[in-house]
Formats: structure tokens, sequence, C-alpha cells
């Protein structure tokens, strides 16, 4: 059930519901962190996410993303 909110003005009884502007706190509160701090936040997130991957699947993409980087390692090492 949504909570309704009477404004100051309460001969227009204007309602609005405060979850129709929740959307912009994480912006403002994005403007807030250090970058240091938005960092772990998105590893948090990550970590997250990750956990609801099975672990085959966490396997074979960790496997994927090795191979890339060795791959783009023996591209520098080959151009240098």
């Amino acid at each position: 059930m949504r909570r309704r909110c009477y404004t100051r003005s309460m001969a227009k009884e204007k309602l609005w519901d405060p979850r129709d502007r929740g959307h912009k706190g994480g912006t403002a509160r994005a403007k807030r962190l250090s970058p240091e701090e938005r960092s772990q936040g998105a590893r948090k997130a990550a970590l997250a996410r990750w956990k609801k991957t099975p672990k085959a699947e966490r396997q074979e993409l960790a496997r994927h993303a090795v191979l890339a980087r060795w791959k783009v390692a023996k591209k520098k090492a080959a151009g240098s």
C-alpha cells in the first residue's frame, strides 16, 4: 500500500508519493562519494551479482578472462 503525503499547501491538497522521486537519490549519493568509495560500492555490487552465477559458469568466465589477458600480454611483448 502506497503511503500518501500532503504538501505544505493544504488548500490544494496535492498528494505525492515519496517513491515517485526515489530514482534521483542514487545520483545525488554518487556525487557525494569519493571515487574510491564509488569503486568499493561497485566492487561489492559485482561480487553480489557473481554469487548468483553458478560456480561452473563463473569458472568458465574466469578462464576466458585469463586467456584474454594472456593474449594481450603476449601481443605487448611481441610488439616491444
